[in-house]
């Protein structure tokens, strides 16, 4: 019925121990992980505006730094 193994995405990659160590070596306190504008923040915000500019260029056809193609009303400005 059910498991307690989790599936993993097919796609995903792994975050590794290395990638972590790399990102929080500079890191002294909470408040620079977690505060305002700590890497958190700044690993969130980084990440939304990736995933948005990826379903604009899906929605339009077209990447932000492409031509509009012609024919398309459609256009997003860089």
């Amino acid at each position: 019925m059910f498991t307690n193994q989790k599936k993993e995405h097919p796609i995903k990659k792994k975050v590794t121990n290395e990638l972590l160590d790399q990102l929080l070596e500079d890191y002294q306190s909470p408040e620079d992980l977690i505060g305002l504008g700590g890497l958190l923040a700044e690993l969130k915000q980084r990440l939304i505006t990736r995933v948005m500019d990826a379903e604009l260029t899906t929605h339009l056809g077209y990447d932000n730094n492409e031509k509009r193609p012609a024919g398309r009303t459609n256009a997003q400005w860089a």
